[in-house]
């Protein structure tokens, strides 16, 4: 399960960089909320979106508000590849 949990955790990163062209995302400390990142509610859907097509999964839209920062979402998308 670690292994899956890291391949989630780099796959979201690679997602947040990208559409927010912020490569220091690759490294910042998982606990820290999107808001302070710069990531809002409409990148929250992208990143979602952008996370269903890589892990071939179907999330609930209700779990866009639950997506806080990394660690959060890690655990959320875990949830879904069990």
């Amino acid at each position: 399960m670690g292994e899956q949990i890291q391949e989630i955790e780099t796959e979201l990163r690679k997602a947040l960089a990208y559409l927010t062209g912020d490569e220091d995302l690759m490294s910042v400390d998982a606990d820290i909320p999107f808001k302070n990142l710069g990531i809002d509610s409409m990148m929250a859907i992208e990143i979602m979106a952008a996370m269903e097509k890589k892990f071939k999964i179907q999330l609930q839209e209700k779990d866009v508000v639950r997506f806080k920062n990394i660690k959060d979402t890690v655990a959320i998308l875990a949830g879904y590849l069990k």
